[in-house]
């Protein structure tokens, strides 16, 4: 039999459609399979389009991606009362529309609170391109998300109709991933203005991490860099040679 699934006993599967007028996006609720839809399934993952509404159902056409083409199917009435409003990119937990660098991707996914298959997605500045950063054994690797033709993916063989789309499908099979997608990165609170108490003048070297190099000259580097795993500080490295007052050699 394979792949092949037979139509009566298809159970619990989820699908979600969209309306290009308006946006609206919607998911199921419940599990439905309604056996007089002859030759029409919806499974896991289905994009619908919705075309109409009555007062009891949608009426919707199946949307998928081949190719580089758009392929709509018939449109069939559902039952409205088993959907419910999809977000929107921007209210997906795991999208984190404050990231505009790699860097910063790697900072959050790095926090000792994300495990394995942790993940966050964020848009680049520079080239406005979609970027998936999933952190794996310890390390936060980058997959670049390519939009073409009204389709999202990281792999040509297998594209998407939306980014959340894309995220649930590796969510449920990492399918070449360095690690299957677990939980979204936590969010990381803005710190307060970082004040001195008392006579904490100094810090420990150890609580400073070198990500980025800003500059470097005659006198020394700037990098930028990160205090305590949370607050981005800058950090200016003299070469040793100029350390000739006993009060600065340690």
């Amino acid at each position: 039999m394979g792949n092949t699934v037979n139509r009566e006993k298809l159970q619990h599967k989820l699908w979600s459609f969209t309306k290009k007028d308006k946006s609206l996006h919607r998911k199921s609720k419940y599990s439905y399979v309604r056996h007089t839809l002859k030759n029409w399934q919806l499974a896991q993952g289905d994009l619908l389009e919705v075309i109409g509404v009555t007062d009891q159902c949608v009426i919707v056409r199946k949307l998928s991606v081949k190719s580089i083409k758009l392929h709509k199917s018939g449109s069939k009435y559902v039952p409205v009362e088993l959907t419910k409003t999809v977000k929107k990119l921007e209210e997906e937990p795991w999208y984190f529309g404050n990231v505009t660098k790699r860097t910063q991707a790697k900072r959050y996914l790095l926090e000792q609170r994300n495990g394995p298959g942790s993940f966050l997605v964020w848009k680049k500045a520079k080239n406005s391109f979609y970027y998936l950063s999933v952190k794996c054994d310890g390390i936060a690797w980058h997959y670049k998300i390519t939009e073409d033709d009204k389709s999202f993916y990281l792999v040509e063989r297998k594209k998407f109709l939306s980014v959340s789309e894309l995220v649930d499908s590796y969510s449920r099979d990492p399918d070449g991933l360095c690690e299957q997608l677990n939980k979204p990165c936590a969010k990381v609170e803005i710190s307060p203005p970082l004040v001195c108490k008392g006579k904490e003048w100094e810090i420990e070297r150890s609580s400073l991490e070198k990500v980025e190099k800003l500059d470097s000259g005659e006198f020394g580097e700037v990098w930028k860099g990160i205090w305590k795993n949370k607050t981005e500080v800058a950090i200016k490295e003299f070469p040793g040679k100029i350390y000739k007052r006993p009060d600065l050699q340690s």
